[in-house]
């Protein structure tokens, strides 16, 4: 996994983001983690090599395009970017399954139509996936898909030391 650094305000822009937009950037810096580059990008050679300004459109905000500048980052995005520890895992969860579902896609050389059939969704539900669209998808439906692509799902549970505190909050979703 690549790591991630906040330049300047980036950080606190993105945290400023409507919960929507501030959970498909948080989908974009995972793709970047991963290896992959982000859907809506540029390079910014002013700021360093490998720096990218990556884009993010949200629906329902007229024009909305925000612009957060990355260099390098680590951890968890979804926590830097605001989210309560347990929702930012259950969307980290839900970045690798995409990420996972994206890479079948692309090896299998189906139309999407096929590989949406194959996946047992519809074809608009699959670009919304290939999108980044991570607020439309739970835990469960992206197992379902992965099931579908003869992908098995591991699922490991270990005691975490934040857990205390994760229980204790009111409202983490």
């Amino acid at each position: 996994m690549k790591s991630v650094a906040w330049v300047s305000d980036s950080r606190s822009v993105v945290r400023a983001f409507p919960d929507e937009a501030r959970q498909r950037a948080g989908r974009q810096l995972a793709r970047v983690q991963d290896g992959l580059e982000p859907d809506d990008w540029k390079p910014m050679p002013s700021v360093g090599i490998g720096a990218r300004e990556i884009r993010v459109h949200a629906r329902g905000e007229k024009d909305m395009t925000e612009r957060m500048k990355i260099e390098r980052s680590s951890g968890n995005v979804f926590r830097d970017i605001g989210f309560r520890p347990a929702r930012a895992h259950n969307l980290l969860l839900r970045s690798e399954m995409m990420t996972r579902i994206e890479q079948f896609v692309k090896r299998s050389d189906l139309t999407q139509k096929d590989a949406a059939r194959l996946l047992g969704i519809t074809q608009p539900r699959l670009n919304d996936l290939l999108k980044g669209r991570i607020d439309k998808f739970s835990l469960d439906a992206l197992v379902n898909m992965l099931g579908h692509a003869k992908l098995r799902v591991e699922i490991k549970i270990k005691k975490n030391m934040m857990a205390e505190m994760i229980m204790a909050e009111p409202s983490l979703f």
